[in-house]
């Protein structure tokens, strides 16, 4: 069993006290403010901790955590009057924390004794010999021997001998794997069969074992600070994280105000300026001409770096924005019609929220001003207590509205805060529907930790146990990607195989049919996965070749010929034909590969270049495979005008 390490026994007695003290006040017949000075006392016993944090972070620029949201909270609740609920929800959330703190030591020690797979020691070559050394005391470039039947203590390269070696505790491979002189070896490995002489190129805190330990921990601990945000924020009154954040960054916009309008500071007017995008940057004038930079002679100015702080901050909540958001729709999040007024005051996230597609009541459409503005610019009135969500292409797909978005969207060169509209989407087959797993991805290789890296600002996390997976915790879901693999792997091992995608009940964790499973969370998933093969592939699937990537090329594909006044291009299946003067052709919305109809594979190198050989298209998509494509379609709809011989020689 698990016990309390001092630092938690002493949270356990603060709590008791400030419980047992509480108590002792309500039960006293006190009243107004002498109540109010007798509950400080429990306050402070177990909050104290809690308000330094705050207002260190507020001196150090880092405002919202929950230290801070937790003692705006509680100060709040004590100056309203109450007392009491502001010791108790300061009591509550210390009793959560050491639960929190708790299950995560437990946590670390049951899977630290389970791999048990960092050794104590390492047998270090001197000049009187070995000696037995801490693995952290060992240096790079040392060489250290690493007997039959002991564990590898720190990453290096074979100096002498060979062996083979058990890495089922990182990779759960059966097979022992041979090395030899020159063979890159990890920590956590058992050495087999001979004696090794291994020069280290990683210290401890690099190697393998210990990357492995950190990912563990780091994954526990953001989940509970996740979870501590959630509670912290339905004790406070408000629904989910995404208001409270609003709602305090709101309040934070009041305060900079000061800083958005100029000042003149020896002959220069300096200020923060937020553009129409919510993006901020810091500008300095003198004599009416805008300069390009901050004068030497004010750049350690006070005020100038008062400023330089205001940017960062809405910098950061302008990253943060963008981020919620995307959360927000994915997750299904309602606002009131009311609240997003409100927002429309804030100059960072309002130019982020009036470019998103809204849903309500069935009526999708752009928010501004109490109305809903359909892509054909009807205007549908809205109420203060109506709920509208941001609308995940299923809805569009659903409403049959969504070419027309597309197409607004195209032609006004509007760039969405995260790609919504122009979102890929992804629908069970047929076959998926009834099934428990997703195979649509089988076969593909991918590398572990680069799969982990792309997919952990998704909310996905790495599991010992159960892989990697995604939670919904408002749907009771658990998404789990299944491959022969060790998520915690370094990455030169063999990269695994997908085999495929499943989803469990978060309760009794049982498997649930795809059918069961709602089509936003499905899409989402396998748009992660479709991500993670793509970025991380490592095997001879071709990633481009997904349905969606190819669906959503032919949607730009069919909006940007006729800005070029193309008739003879036609979307076919895969392929977008093109009826040329010199021929016909047919280019693979997958690969960008050419083939001449009657002929063979036409060559074309692509030049990418930020000012030439490239179809620029920000607002809609920044992929250059993409624009790749489109580049080639237009070349060869034109290829009476192409004058490189190279390729009129492909051309028969």
């Amino acid at each position: 069993m698990t016990t309390l390490s001092k630092k938690q026994r002493k949270m356990r007695n603060r709590i008791l006290i400030a419980a047992a003290l509480l108590v002792l006040v309500k039960l006293l017949p006190l009243t107004g403010w002498v109540r109010g000075l007798c509950c400080l006392a429990p306050y402070f016993i177990i909050g104290y901790d809690v308000l330094r944090k705050a207002a260190l972070g507020i001196v150090n620029g880092q405002v919202f955590d929950e230290n801070f949201l937790m003692a705006l909270a509680t100060v709040g609740a004590y100056a309203t009057g109450e007392f009491d609920e502001a010791v108790f929800v300061m009591l509550f959330y210390q009793t959560g924390e050491l639960f929190q703190d708790y299950a995560v030591g437990k946590s670390r020690t049951s899977i630290a004794a389970l791999m048990d797979i960092r050794p104590d020691t390492a047998n270090l070559e001197t000049e009187n010999g070995l000696e037995t050394v801490d693995p952290e005391d060992v240096a790079v470039g040392s060489v250290i021997v690493v007997k039959p039947g002991e564990r590898v203590p720190l990453d290096g390269t074979v100096l002498e001998g060979s062996s083979t070696l058990d890495t089922a505790a990182l990779t759960g491979e059966s097979l022992p794997r041979s090395i030899r002189v020159g063979d890159d070896i990890i920590s956590g490995c058992v050495n087999l069969t001979g004696l090794l002489r291994v020069t280290v190129t990683k210290p401890c805190e690099e190697s393998t074992v210990s990357k492995i330990l950190e990912l563990v921990e780091n994954s526990s601990e953001k989940k509970a600070v996740s979870i501590a945000l959630q509670n912290l924020a339905r004790n406070s009154g408000y629904g989910d994280v995404t208001r409270l954040t609003w709602s305090m960054e709101t309040e934070l916009i009041k305060e900079l105000l000061p800083y958005l309008t100029p000042k003149e500071i020896d002959g220069v007017e300096v200020y923060v300026q937020v553009s129409e995008e919510g993006k901020s940057e810091i500008k300095q004038i003198k004599a009416g001409k805008e300069l390009n930079s901050m004068p030497a002679k004010l750049k350690k100015h006070p005020y100038v770096e008062e400023l330089k702080a205001v940017h960062k901050k809405l910098k950061d909540q302008y990253t943060r924005s963008r981020i919620m958001l995307e959360q927000a729709m994915e997750d299904c999040t309602r606002f009131e019609e009311s609240e997003l007024r409100k927002l429309m005051q804030n100059p960072v996230i309002w130019p982020l929220l009036k470019h998103l597609v809204f849903i309500c009541n069935g009526q999708t459409g752009f928010y501004t001003d109490g109305l809903l503005v359909t892509a054909n610019a009807v205007c549908l009135p809205l109420k203060a207590k109506d709920e509208l969500r941001i609308a995940h292409p299923t809805d569009l797909y659903a409403s049959g509205n969504w070419h027309a978005y597309q197409k607004f969207l195209f032609d006004k060169a509007i760039r969405q805060p995260f790609k919504q509209v122009f979102r890929e989407l992804y629908v069970p087959t047929s076959e998926e529907a009834e099934a428990t797993q997703s195979r649509r991805y089988a076969g593909n290789q991918i590398q572990p930790q680069k799969t982990i890296a792309v997919l952990k600002g998704r909310r996905w996390v790495a599991d010992y146990e159960d892989g990697l997976q995604k939670i919904y915790y408002k749907e009771n879901i658990i998404a789990n990607i299944y491959a022969m693999a060790d998520w915690f792997s370094p990455a030169d091992i063999e990269a695994p195989t997908l085999e495929y995608v499943c989803f469990y009940n978060r309760k009794d964790y049982k498997p649930m049919k795809i059918s069961e499973i709602p089509p936003v969370v499905f899409s989402e998933v396998m748009r992660d996965v479709d991500l993670a093969v793509s970025v991380a592939h490592a095997g001879s699937v071709d990633p481009e070749t997904s349905h969606s990537t190819i669906e959503m090329r032919s949607v730009l594909v069919e909006l940007t010929m006729p800005l070029f006044h193309f008739k003879n291009v036609t979307i076919k299946g895969s392929f977008a034909h093109i009826e040329g003067k010199l021929g016909k052709y047919n280019i693979h919305l997958g690969s960008g590969v050419i083939h001449q109809e009657g002929g063979a594979q036409i060559a074309v190198l692509p030049v990418h270049s930020q000012n030439r050989g490239r179809l620029f298209l920000p607002f809609v998509d920044e992929d250059p495979k993409t624009a790749e494509i489109l580049t080639k379609i237009i070349f060869f709809a034109e290829d009476d005008k192409i004058k490189d011989p190279s390729i009129l020689n492909q051309i028969k």
